[in-house]
C-alpha cells in the first residue's frame, strides 16, 4: 500500500475524477466522438471501454462483498477482453457510448464511496489501486480523448 496516501484519498480521487469524466465526455460532439485513436479505436469506442471496465470493477466489489476475497485473474485478462470487445464497442452508436460511460462512471464512484476503510485497504494490500482510484484508468484515456479533440 502506498505510504503517501491514506485509503480515503483514493476514494476522494475517484470522486474528483468523476467531474473530469463528466466535463470531457459531455463536451464531445459527433465529430470528436468519431475521432480516431490508435489501433482501430475511436473516441466513442474508448468511452464504451471505460464503461465496461467501470462495471467490471463494480462486479468485482460485489464479489468481494459476498466472499471477502478478490478473484485472481490472469495478467493478460484486460488485453484479451479489450481484443474481444472492441468490435462491439465500435458498433455502438456514439450517443450510447456517451450514456454508458457517464452512467458507469457515476455508478462505480457511488460504489467506491460506500467502501469501508478495510475494503479499501484490502484492495491496496493486494495491489489493486484502480479498484478504488478509477482515475488510474480514466485519466490516461481522457488524455487521449483530449489530444484527439484538440488536434
Amino acid at each position: 500500500m502506498s505510504e503517501s496516501k491514506n485509503p480515503i484519498e483514493y476514494i476522494q480521487a475517484t470522486r474528483a475524477g468523476l467531474e473530469r469524466v463528466r466535463t470531457i465526455v459531455t463536451s464531445l460532439n459527433p465529430d470528436s466522438l468519431r475521432g480516431a485513436l490508435e489501433n482501430e479505436w475511436t473516441v466513442s469506442s474508448m468511452l464504451a471501454h471505460l464503461a465496461f471496465w467501470d462495471r467490471w470493477v463494480e462486479t468485482r466489489w460485489d464479489h468481494f462483498s459476498r466472499t471477502g476475497s478478490f478473484h485472481e485473474l490472469p495478467d493478460d485478462i484486460t488485453t484479451l477482453v479489450n481484443q474481444a470487445a472492441l468490435s462491439h464497442w465500435l458498433a455502438l452508436p456514439s450517443g450510447e457510448s456517451v450514456r454508458l460511460c457517464l452512467d458507469s462512471a457515476s455508478s462505480v464512484t457511488s460504489r467506491i464511496e460506500q467502501l469501508s476503510t478495510d475494503e479499501v485497504k484490502a484492495a491496496l494490500k493486494t495491489n489493486r489501486p484502480a479498484m478504488v482510484d478509477r482515475t488510474l484508468h480514466w485519466y490516461p484515456h481522457l488524455d487521449e480523448v483530449e489530444a484527439v479533440r484538440t488536434s
